[in-house]
């Protein structure tokens, strides 16, 4: 009687158990969202958290696929994109909007149509055009805007002229580079690249360039947006100071950075050899 008893009060309690609602699943936030820049989104409760797994319609926006919780980034684009977090046959979605904030646009000669330009949630720059030449002309822009210094004065590097922005203590690496780019008959090799460009490409550097020199002539009107850089040094550089931008420039710097990167030739040269050496001694071992 006692073990039917027993058994009855286990069956009842068993019963109870199985009874129990089991924990909805929840997200927050949830529904439909607008985002700017990165946004964390929490499971709930924590008796499911640990079980969520997280898609997203836009791949590549979510920080993960799997946890209590997942960091949502926001696309270039303004698509709306659904994050859905799935657990015990549940599902909760959130929808994100991009809000993006409008620049004022600016003008810059020789575009065949309008061109976009979209911000990140890192503040890359997304470019979007229907003529690829239109898209070199806005990166020049862009990239004057956020680095002309630097341009400037890797131009300068790169054409034997860094003594006119430093002063006389660079004299010697200008000689050094107008020695060493220069071809046999004593032509500037950026030059003799230009010359030998064929349509397609010259048109693409003549884009970048006119992008370049459409941010210096705002520069010239907007002297308050002179880069910091140029306070720092001694010469007293103007916007009114700085050329315009040519194709030259571009591949003379395209020149420079090869220059650099091989400047650790003998290096190199004597590391294999060395492995040459290695290998022959471990042949004679074997």
């Amino acid at each position: 009687m006692r073990t039917r008893m027993l058994a009855a009060v286990y069956a009842v309690l068993a019963a109870c158990a199985g009874s129990e609602p089991q924990p909805t699943l929840t997200i927050t936030p949830s529904g439909n969202q607008t985002a700017s820049g990165p946004v964390t989104i929490t499971a709930g409760p924590v008796e499911l958290a640990n079980e969520v797994t997280w898609s997203t319609t836009v791949p590549g926006t979510i920080s993960g696929d799997k946890g209590p919780s997942v960091v949502y980034h926001p696309p270039p684009s303004t698509q709306p994109v659904t994050v859905t977090a799935a657990a015990r046959g549940q599902t909760k979605t959130v929808t994100f909007t991009t809000q993006s904030t409008a620049l004022p646009g600016h003008t810059v000669t020789g575009l065949t149509g309008n061109v976009d330009v979209t911000y990140d949630q890192y503040d890359i720059p997304h470019i979007f055009c229907a003529n690829q030449n239109d898209c070199y002309a806005v990166q020049g822009y862009i990239q004057a805007q956020d680095r002309l210094f630097q341009m400037d004065l890797f131009r300068r590097i790169a054409r034997g002229k860094l003594a006119e922005l430093v002063g006389s203590v660079q004299l010697g690496q200008d000689k050094q580079i107008l020695t060493l780019f220069v071809t046999r008959d004593a032509n500037r090799i950026e030059n003799n690249l230009v010359a030998a460009l064929d349509a397609s490409t010259r048109a693409k550097l003549d884009a970048f360039a006119s992008g370049v020199n459409a941010y210096i002539a705002f520069l010239k009107q907007n002297v308050a947006l002179m880069p910091q850089e140029y306070a720092q040094i001694s010469a007293a550089i103007t916007p009114n100071d700085i050329l315009d931008w040519l194709p030259e420039d571009t591949l003379a710097v395209g020149r420079l950075q090869q220059f650099q990167l091989s400047e650790t030739i003998e290096e190199e040269t004597a590391y294999g050899l060395f492995g040459q050496r290695g290998s022959g001694l471990e042949q004679l071992g074997g």
